[in-house]
C-alpha cells in the first residue's frame, strides 16, 4: 500500500499564519502548472503502482477551475486504475463549494473533503485572512452531503491571539452541530516568514501562553471525545471507521509519492523532495526534467518513532525490533527519563505518549 500526495500551491489570499509553499496567481498560471503536473504524473507512472490513497493539498486545490481538476484526474487515470484508490481527499475552502463544484468532486471520484474552517468567529477569520464567513461552512457541508460526499473533515485552529475559552467552546459547539466524520484541531503555530511572526515581532500581536494553549487543547479533547470522536492522533479525531487512511501512511512511516512543487515523498528507504520554487518546477517539467532536487536515505528508527508516536496507540516495540533490529530504550536511553517524567508509557507492547506527553510532545521528540 502507498499513497499519492499532489500539491497545488495556489491561494486566493495568503493566510496570516501560513508557511506552506503557495502563491496568488491568475488562471493562466494555474493551467501552466496543471500541465506541468500532468507531465510529472506521467513520468512517475511506475512509482504510482499500488497506490490506494490520493490526497490533493495546498494551497487551495478547490481554487482550480473544473477543467484543471479534470486534467489532473484524467492524468492519474492514465497511469493507475481509479478503482484502486480507496480514499481520495481534496482540501477546500468553504466558499469554493458550490453545488456544481460538489457534484464535480463526486464525479471525479473524490470521496473525502477537508474544509479549512479554522474558526467560526468573523473577527478571527479576518485576522487570519480567511475569505469565508461562518455561514459558508454550513452551506459547504450541506452541498457536499447532498452530492453524496459524506466523509468530511473540518480543520480547527485554537490558541489564537486573545481567544477566550468561551470563544473556543462556541467553535466546538458549531463543529459538534455540523457533525463531521473527522476533525483536525491544531494550536496556532508561529512560523518564520509569516505575517503572524512579523506582527508578533512588532509587538502588535501577543501569542497565547502555554497554559492557555494546554487548557484549550484539553477542552478540544474533552468535547470531541464526549461526542463520539476517537482521539487517534495528536491533532486528529475521527468517528468510527473514518480515520484518515492517507495521513496514517505518514504516521506509520509507509510509502507515499509526492507530486507537485515542494512535495515530499517516501519511497523505499529514500526521502525525496521536489523543487520548492514554482518557476523552477515549471521549467523543469517543460524541459522534461525531473523536479526532484533531494534524494536522501530515510532516518529509519528516528522517522518511525517521531511519526508513530503521534498516533494515540503509539509504536509497537515488537515491530521496532523486527523492522529496525533495536530495543528503543537501549538505542535511546533518554526515553527512560521521559517515562519517569510521565511523558511516555508502554501499553500492550506499544510505546506511546501519555496525555501529558501529548501536551509536551516536543520534549519527547527532541530525544530523537
Amino acid at each position: 500500500m502507498k499513497g499519492i500526495y499532489v500539491h497545488i500551491p495556489f491561494c486566493r489570499v495568503i493566510c496570516t499564519y501560513c508557511d506552506f509553499i503557495k502563491e496568488v496567481a491568475k488562471p493562466k498560471r494555474h493551467r501552466r502548472y496543471v500541465e506541468a503536473l500532468c507531465r510529472e504524473i506521467a513520468m512517475a507512472a511506475d512509482r504510482l503502482n499500488g497506490a490506494t490513497t490520493l490526497y490533493l493539498g495546498g494551497g487551495t486545490p478547490s481554487l482550480l477551475d473544473d477543467d484543471d481538476l479534470r486534467l489532473i484526474f484524467d492524468a492519474i487515470a492514465e497511469v493507475i486504475l481509479p478503482a484502486s484508490l480507496q480514499e481520495v481527499t481534496i482540501e477546500a475552502n468553504p466558499e469554493d463549494i458550490t453545488e456544481a463544484k460538489a457534484a464535480l468532486f463526486k464525479r471525479l471520484g473524490i470521496n473525502r473533503v477537508s474544509l479549512g474552517v479554522q474558526t467560526f468567529h468573523p473577527d478571527a477569520l479576518r485576522f487570519l485572512r480567511r475569505t469565508h464567513e461562518p455561514a459558508d461552512v454550513f452551506q459547504a457541508v450541506l452541498r457536499l452531503q447532498t452530492a453524496g460526499i459524506m466523509n468530511i473533515n473540518l480543520d480547527l485552529i485554537f490558541a489564537l491571539p486573545n481567544q477566550t475559552m468561551a470563544e473556543l467552546r462556541h467553535d466546538l459547539d458549531e463543529i459538534v452541530r455540523l457533525d463531521p466524520t473527522h476533525v483536525s484541531a491544531y494550536s496556532l503555530i508561529v512560523e518564520e516568514g509569516t505575517r503572524l511572526k512579523t506582527l508578533i515581532d512588532q509587538g502588535e500581536v501577543t501569542p497565547a501562553d502555554e497554559d492557555t494553549e494546554a487548557d484549550m487543547f484539553n477542552a478540544v479533547i474533552d468535547t470531541l471525545t464526549t461526542h463520539g470522536y476517537t482521539h487517534y492522533e495528536i491533532s486528529n479525531f475521527a468517528k468510527p471507521s473514518c480515520e484518515s487512511a492517507h495521513n496514517r501512511m505518514y504516521w506509520e512511516n509507509r510509502e507515499y509519492v509526492g507530486l507537485g512543487v515542494g512535495a515530499h515523498g517516501h519511497e523505499g528507504n529514500r526521502r525525496l523532495l521536489n523543487t520548492p520554487r514554482v518557476k523552477d518546477y515549471l521549467e523543469r517539467l517543460e524541459n522534461h526534467t525531473s523536479p526532484v532536487v533531494a534524494d536522501d536515505p530515510d532516518e529509519g528508527i528516528k522517522d518511525t518513532l517521531i511519526m508513530g508516536l503521534r498516533l494515540r496507540e503509539g509504536v509497537s516495540l515488537k515491530t521496532m525490533h523486527t523492522r529496525h533490529g533495536v530495543d528503543v530504550f537501549t538505542h535511546y536511553p533518554a526515553l527512560e527519563k521521559a517515562r519517569d517524567n510521565g511523558l511516555i508509557e508502554v501499553v500492550k507492547g506499544n510505546l506511546r505518549l501519555t496525555h501529558k506527553g501529548m501536551l509536551l510532545g516536543n520534549e519527547v521528540f527532541m530525544i530523537f
